[in-house]
């Protein structure tokens, strides 16, 4: 049989794996590929740590990891990765009821906090999986 990939775009047309676009436009894009360990997708649940029962640990190296932030609380939120220098790195602000993937690695530190930079709790990645990090409702 035919098993070629397949290659489409509603912004143009594919021609010998080439694909026009006309000028001016704005691209979005996205290649979507499947995480598969063993025989389907581990997904792994990390522990919300609430800010104040112990201290963010400083980031180490490990093997690669990726999580999936949900931000499940009713405000936005920011996603800071505690560095290996122990400084707080800004990666995102995650808007309430959505979510974010993450690349990272097994133990890294990240911290949540809200809009004002006051600390709600954190996440750290123990496992080289595919992880949800789900940021809960404020008590």
């Amino acid at each position: 049989g035919d098993n070629q990939r397949r290659y489409e775009s509603p912004e143009g047309d594919f021609k010998g794996g080439v694909l026009t676009i006309d000028s001016g436009r704005d691209l979005v894009f996205e290649v979507r590929e499947q995480l598969v360990v063993g025989a389907g997708i581990a997904v792994e649940h990390l522990k919300w740590i609430a800010a104040g029962e112990k201290k963010p640990p400083i980031s180490k190296n490990g093997s690669s990891a990726t999580v999936v932030f949900e931000n499940k609380s009713t405000g936005s939120v920011k996603l800071y990765w505690i560095g290996y220098d122990g400084k707080q790195r800004l990666y995102h602000q995650i808007d309430a009821g959505t979510s974010r993937s993450q690349g990272t690695y097994v133990n890294n530190t990240w911290l949540v906090t809200d809009e004002g930079d006051k600390p709600l709790g954190h996440f750290f990645v123990d496992k080289p999986l595919m992880s949800r990090a789900v940021i809960p409702r404020k008590k």
